[in-house]
């Protein structure tokens, strides 16, 4: 378990576990399996009690997490961006099957219909992010959907874009800033800022 310090945990033989910890503000913990190191990410507030059953070998997409308002907004977060990621897979399939066959006069439609179809895809998430930020002001899982990227051939570029999207990361820092100033992970994110 990670959080601003590692801690193993052995699972029983049924393999539970068991961790116990005290946190004043909410703080993020990521629960790392050693034989795969696959992760999950947790989003934990000082009066809760999680239970969460997942599958070590895929924690992240077999996860369910009871009793933690944080980790169901993480979740949220995911499960859009998964969408998304999917839709943009099939658009990119179904254009590389279809220039197969396409000639020149038709090429291009092809080509822009995918385009746009591609921009629709993102402009989508963007504005899922969007309203996720002004509805979930004052939770730490907004530095997450903060940091919400593609992988593109230029590196991973934020989907709100920097600087022109810098009033995001501003006004998250101001406000989570003011709610929890002793949070490791929000001073972290301010100096980033």
């Amino acid at each position: 378990v990670t959080n601003d310090k590692a801690e193993t945990i052995k699972a029983d033989s049924k393999g539970q576990f068991s961790y116990h910890a005290k946190t004043n503000n909410p703080e993020f913990i990521r629960i790392i399996v050693p034989q795969t190191e696959k992760k999950l990410l947790l989003l934990v507030d000082s009066s809760e009690s999680i239970s969460v059953r997942f599958d070590a070998r895929n924690p992240d997409s077999t996860a369910v997490v009871t009793g933690s308002k944080g980790t169901l907004l993480l979740k949220d977060i995911q499960n859009q961006y998964s969408s998304t990621i999917q839709k943009m897979y099939a658009i990119n399939k179904r254009f590389e099957e279809a220039k197969q066959y396409a000639d020149k006069s038709t090429f291009d439609i092809i080509r822009n219909t995918a385009i746009d179809s591609l921009k629709s895809a993102i402009d989508g998430e963007i504005a899922f992010l969007e309203t996720f930020l002004k509805t979930n002001k004052y939770s730490l899982a907004t530095i997450t959907a903060l940091y919400q990227s593609f992988d593109t051939q230029n590196g991973r570029p934020l989907l709100l874009d920097v600087p022109n999207g810098m009033h995001y990361f501003a006004q998250a820092d101001s406000l989570l800033s003011a709610r929890y100033p002793k949070s490791n992970t929000v001073q972290d994110f301010h100096q980033a800022i």
